[in-house]
């Protein structure tokens, strides 16, 4: 199955769950060809969402790495970020002014001494009130340091190397 088979699949689910995808967007964070996605520091590091891949309607804006909410609603979100030879981490979805999460992620773990890979993933809705856009980033969480640690690269000829992507989709 491909990528395009699977957006195909929940385009089709959340058309027939939904009644369509009028406000929604895809984000990546890319590299060129054999670049890492960057080196981490212990504790919170920002991820660089620098790409959007797809989206519809004016709900939800991206500028930099930063992600606007801007309309009243509830809004569906599911993130996810690898790791690589940094212990133990953890995914969050945090207002981009705030140190709270507003959606919280999962623990995951990648090995500092055996190659160790893992992706963490943050999944939960957030309700945006009238007047009260959200501005959102993603922040990952990491226990030890890596020159890669925030994504190792696979040097595949002319295909972007893709590290944390985010779906969102407003739901109400």
């Amino acid at each position: 199955s491909s990528k395009s088979d699977s957006s195909n699949y929940a385009t089709s689910a959340l058309n027939s769950t939904y009644g369509g995808w009028n406000d929604y967007m895809i984000a990546e964070e890319q590299q060129n060809t054999g670049v890492p996605a960057g080196t981490n520091v212990v504790g919170w590091n920002t991820r660089n969402i620098n790409t959007t891949t797809s989206s519809s309607g004016t709900a939800i804006t991206r500028a930099g790495n930063q992600i606007t909410l801007n309309q009243p609603g509830v809004y569906y979100i599911r993130a996810t970020a690898p790791g690589f030879l940094v212990g133990g981490h953890k995914l969050t979805i945090k207002e981009s002014s705030a140190t709270t999460p507003l959606i919280n992620g999962d623990f995951q773990y990648s090995s500092p001494g055996n190659d160790g890979f893992s992706v963490s993933k943050a999944e939960g809705t957030i309700t945006i009130l009238p007047s009260a856009p959200k501005t959102i980033i993603l922040s990952h969480f990491t226990t030890f340091a890596y020159i890669e640690g925030l994504g190792s690269y696979n040097n595949i000829p002319s295909i972007q190397e893709v590290f944390s992507t985010i779906f969102i989709l407003k739901i109400k």
